[in-house]
C-alpha cells in the first residue's frame, strides 16, 4: 500500500484477530468517527500495530521488555519498507515511544515531532491518544480530532511543514532590555503578551512577546537567589517596564494572575483600561468557545499552534523551576509561554470571529476583567472581632457533632481521615460498600438514605464546620480584608468562581453560606452594604423556556414558587423557616433540571415512592417543563451537541450522547441547567459593568451583587441597581427581564429590605 499517512496502534484485540485487520472493534469505531470529524478517510491511511499478536490480558504493560524491544524494531523495519511515508501518527504512549523514543503521550499529543533516527523516511510524527481512551473518558475525542485535523492540514499543504522559529532575547544586557522596551513603546504592536514566572512565589522574570516568534525574557534573579541586575539598573528597568505596560495592549493566559503579580510589585496594570477595551486572554477566549474543555496553556498551544510541547521541569513536574546553573531553561520556558500564548490568541480571535462569538467574548469576558481585577485586589472588609465568634461557633458545632457520633457508635473518629471513616462505616457498622466509591459527600448521602442513619450526615456537618474554620482562619485576613480570585473560566455555565489566590491568603467567598457567619463581611467605614438579588431568576427562565402558563402566571401574581409548591406537596401553608421548605425548594430545582426520584429521595431523605410522587405531581402542575423546555434541550443536544443562551453564550457537550441505547441523563441534566444558570449569571455580569460606574462592588453571588454605598446615598444606590439590572433579552422572541430584590445594612447578613 502506498498511503503516505501511517497510523500505529498497540496490539490486536479479539475482534482484530478474528477480522485479520487492526482497529476493527470498538476502538476502531471511535477511530473512524474521529477520522471523519477531522476530514480524513481511512482508505488513505496505512494502519498497523506494534505487536501483530494479542498481548497478555490485552495489556501492553504485560509484555516483557525484550519482546517489546523486538516488536519495536520490527515495526521500524515495516515502516522503512513502505514506499511513501510522509506522516506517522502514533496512537498512545507505546507507539509514541516506538517511533520517537519520547515518553508522555499526554504531553506530546498534537505536537509535530521528528521520527526515530532509525526511520529512513523524511517524514513527520504527529502523536495522539489511543482511541481506546474514549471507552472510559469519552470527552477526549475532541483532542484526538484536533490532532487528526493537524494531520489533515499538513496533508492539504502537500505534506509541507514549516518548523516554528524562536527569536528570543535571553539573559539580556541592560542596553538590550531598555532598547527592546523602547521599541515596543514606539511600534505599539496590536497586542503584546506578558507572562510572569513566580517559582516559590517570587517574581523571577517577566516575558513579553510581540509576534509568534519574537520575545524577550527580563530576569530579576538567578537560581541561587542573587539579583540579576545592579540596583540602579533594575530600578531603571522597572520604570521603563511600567511605562511600556501602560502603553501596550497587554494580553496573556489567565491575565488576572499576571495583573495581580505585577500589581503587587507596584505596576498599575489592570486598573488603567478604558471602558470597553478589548482584552485578549487565551484561557478565556478558549473557554468562550469550548467551556467543557481544559483551558491550560499546554492544551491550547497543542491545538492552536505548531509549537511542540516544551518540556516541563522534571524536578517540579510542572511549570518551570529556577535552578542554579539552569537559568536559561527557565527563561526559555517563559519565552515559549509568551509566543505560544501570542500565536494561540491570534488563532482564537479568528475562530471567535468565524463562529460569530467575538461579541460574546467582548461582552461577557473582556469587559468584565478589569472589574474582577479590582474586586480581587481590594477584597472585602471584615469584622475582626466577629471573626473570633465565628470560629468559636464552628468549634462548638464540631464538638457537639463528634459527641453525637461517639454516643451512637462508642468511637472517637477523625472524620477527615478516609481510613477511619471507612473502618467505621464498613467494618464497625457493617454497611455495604459502594463499589469504587470513597467516603465523599455523595456517598455519605447515599448511605444516610439507605440505612436511615444520622451518622453520615454528622460526618458531612463536621467536615463542613471544619471547612468553615479553615475559610475563616486569621491568616486569610490581610489589612482587615479578605481577598479571593474571581475567575470567568472555571465553570461550563459561565458562573463566576472564586477561590483562594495562588501564593497568597484569601478564601472562596462563594462558599460562605447564608446565616450569621455573613455578619463577618462589612462595607468600608462610612458606607452601608447594599445587596441586589434576582427574584427566582433561574425558575423564571425555566418558566419562559417551558412556555408554561401555570408557572408564568404564578410569577406574574408575585407568589413564591417554592411556597406554592410546598403547599401542593404537603397540603398546607408553611413558612420558609419550616424544614419542609427546603424539600419543596429541592423539588423545584430537581424537577426543572431533570433530577430522578432516587437522587431526589437521597437529597431529601424522603421515601422513594414519595419522592417519585412529588416529582410526578410537579410536572403535572407545570407540564410545559417536559413538553417544551426539556424537549427543546433534548432535540438541540442530539442534533448539534450544542446549546446557546439568550446572550449568545454556548456550551458544546462533549460526553457520549447515548448510553446503553438511551440518552445520557448526565448530559441532558447539564443541558437543562445550562440555559437558566448561564442566563442568570450573564445578567449579573452586565449589571456588574453598569453598577461599577457608580459604586465599588464588594461581592458577586451568581444571581446577585453586593456594593458599598455611602451612608447618605441609599436611595441613589437603589435606583442605580434597578437601572443596572434592567437587562433585556429574548426567549421565544418575547422581550424578558428579571426583577430584583434590594436590601441594605451594616453587613452581609443583617439586611433591611428596600420596597421598590
Amino acid at each position: 500500500m502506498t498511503a503516505p499517512i501511517v497510523f500505529i496502534g498497540e496490539a490486536p484485540a479479539k475482534t482484530e484477530v478474528f477480522e485479520g485487520k487492526p482497529f476493527m472493534g470498538s476502538a476502531g469505531d471511535h477511530l473512524n468517527n474521529c477520522l471523519s470529524l477531522a476530514g480524513l478517510d481511512r482508505s488513505e491511511i496505512y494502519i498497523t500495530n506494534i505487536s501483530k499478536r494479542r498481548v497478555p490480558e490485552d495489556k501492553m504493560e504485560k509484555l516483557d521488555l525484550v519482546t517489546l524491544a523486538r516488536y519495536e524494531k520490527e515495526l521500524i523495519e515495516e515502516i522503512n519498507n513502505l514506499p511513501n511515508v510522509k506522516i506517522i501518527v502514533p496512537l498512545g504512549a507505546y507507539a509514541l515511544k516506538a517511533v520517537t523514543t519520547r515518553s508522555g503521550i499526554t504531553n506530546f499529543r498534537g505536537s509535530v515531532l521528528h521520527p526515530h533516527p532509525a526511520i529512513k523516511h523524511d517524514c513527520l510524527v504527529v502523536p495522539t491518544l489511543h482511541p481506546s481512551n474514549l471507552h472510559y473518558n469519552y470527552p477526549l475525542w475532541i483532542l484526538i480530532v484536533a490532532d487528526l485535523t493537524r494531520v489533515r492540514r499538513i496533508r492539504d499543504k502537500d505534506f509541507q511543514f514549516e518548523w516554528p522559529k524562536q527569536n528570543f532575547i535571553l539573559a539580556p544586557s541592560f542596553e538590550q532590555t531598555m532598547s527592546t522596551l523602547k521599541m515596543l513603546q514606539e511600534t505599539k504592536p496590536r497586542f503584546a503578551v506578558v507572562d510572569v514566572e513566580t517559582p516559590g512565589n517570587m517574581l523571577s522574570c517577566v516575558g513579553i512577546a510581540w509576534s509568534r516568534s519574537d520575545a524577550i525574557c527580563i530576569p530579576f534573579f538567578y537560581g541561587n537567589g542573587q539579583s540579576y541586575w545592579k540596583i540602579e539598573n533594575e530600578m531603571a528597568i522597572w520604570r521603563e517596564l511600567d511605562k511600556t505596560l501602560k502603553m501596550i495592549n497587554m494580553a496573556g493566559q489567565n491575565i488576572l494572575f499576571d495583573w495581580r503579580i505585577l500589581g503587587e510589585h507596584g505596576f498599575r496594570v489592570g486598573f488603567s483600561y478604558p471602558s470597553g477595551a478589548f482584552i485578549r486572554d487565551s484561557m478565556l477566549m478558549h473557554h468562550c468557545l469550548y467551556s467543557e474543555m481544559k483551558h491550560g496553556l499546554d492544551t491550547i498551544v497543542s491545538i492552536y499552534t505548531d509549537l511542540p510541547f516544551f518540556k516541563k521541569d522534571e524536578e517540579e513536574k510542572k511549570g518551570s523551576a529556577l535552578i542554579d546553573g539552569k537559568e536559561t531553561e527557565h527563561w526559555t520556558y517563559n519565552s515559549m509561554d509568551c509566543i505560544g500564548t501570542y500565536w494561540a490568541i491570534e488563532e482564537l480571535e479568528q475562530e471567535l470571529k468565524d463562529e460569530n462569538m467575538l461579541h460574546v467574548y467582548e461582552n461577557l469576558y473582556s469587559q468584565v476583567l478589569p472589574i474582577l481585577f479590582e474586586m480581587n485586589m481590594l477584597g472585602v472588609p471584615v469584622d475582626l472581632e466577629l471573626l473570633k465568634d465565628v470560629r468559636l461557633e464552628s468549634n462548638e458545632l464540631i464538638k457537639q457533632y463528634n459527641a453525637k457520633i461517639k454516643e451512637e457508635t462508642g468511637l472517637d473518629v477523625n472524620v477527615n481521615s478516609t481510613p477511619q471513616v471507612t473502618d467505621l462505616l464498613y467494618n464497625k457498622l457493617g454497611w455495604e460498600k459502594y463499589t469504587g466509591e470513597k467516603t465523599g459527600k455523595e456517598t455519605l448521602k447515599k448511605l444516610a438514605y439507605k440505612y436511615k442513619s444520622d451518622i453520615p450526615d454528622l460526618i458531612i456537618d463536621i467536615r463542613a464546620a471544619r471547612k468553615t474554620l479553615s475559610l475563616f482562619d486569621e491568616s486569610n485576613v490581610v489589612d482587615g480584608h479578605i481577598k479571593c480570585e474571581y475567575s470567568l473560566g472555571r465553570t461550563s455555565t459561565g458562573r463566576l468562581n472564586s477561590r483562594k489566590g495562588r501564593g497568597r491568603s484569601g478564601m472562596n467567598l462563594q462558599n460562605v453560606k447564608k446565616g450569621p457567619q455573613r455578619k463577618f463581611f462589612i462595607p468600608p467605614k462610612g458606607y452601608v452594604m447594599m445587596c441586589a438579588d434576582q427574584q427566582n431568576a433561574e425558575a423564571r427562565v425555566v418558566a419562559w423556556l417551558a412556555d408554561d402558563e401555570n408557572m408564568m402566571g404564578l410569577f406574574k401574581s408575585g407568589a413564591s414558587l417554592h411556597l406554592v409548591n410546598a403547599k401542593n406537596m404537603f397540603k398546607e401553608d408553611i413558612t420558609k423557616e419550616d424544614p419542609r421548605y427546603k424539600i419543596a425548594k429541592a423539588c423545584v430545582h430537581g424537577a426543572n433540571y431533570g433530577l430522578g426520584p432516587r437522587k431526589f429521595a437521597q437529597i431529601t431523605k424522603l421515601q422513594f415512592s414519595d419522592a417519585q410522587t412529588h416529582l410526578i405531581n410537579y410536572h403535572n402542575t407545570y407540564p410545559g417543563i417536559r413538553e417544551h423546555f426539556h424537549a427543546y434541550v433534548y432535540d438541540e443536544i442530539m442534533a448539534h451537541r450544542m446549546l446557546y443562551n439568550p446572550f449568545g453564550r454556548r456550551e458544546i457537550f462533549l460526553d457520549e450522547l447515548m448510553y446503553y441505547g438511551n440518552a445520557n441523563a448526565k448530559v441532558l441534566q447539564a443541558g437543562y441547567a445550562f440555559i437558566p444558570q448561564s442566563t442568570v449569571t450573564d445578567i449579573n455580569k452586565q449589571a456588574l459593568k453598569r453598577i461599577r460606574k457608580h459604586f465599588r462592588v464588594l461581592l458577586e453571588s451568581h444571581d446577585g451583587l453586593s456594593i458599598a454605598v455611602p451612608e447618605g446615598q441609599v436611595q441613589y444606590g437603589a435606583e442605580a441597581l434597578v437601572e443596572a439590572y434592567d437587562i433585556h433579552f429574548k426567549i421565544w422572541d418575547i422581550d424578558r427581564t428579571v426583577p430584583i430584590d434590594l436590601s441594605f445594612g451594616p453587613n452581609w447578613d443583617e439586611q433591611i429590605d428596600i420596597i421598590l
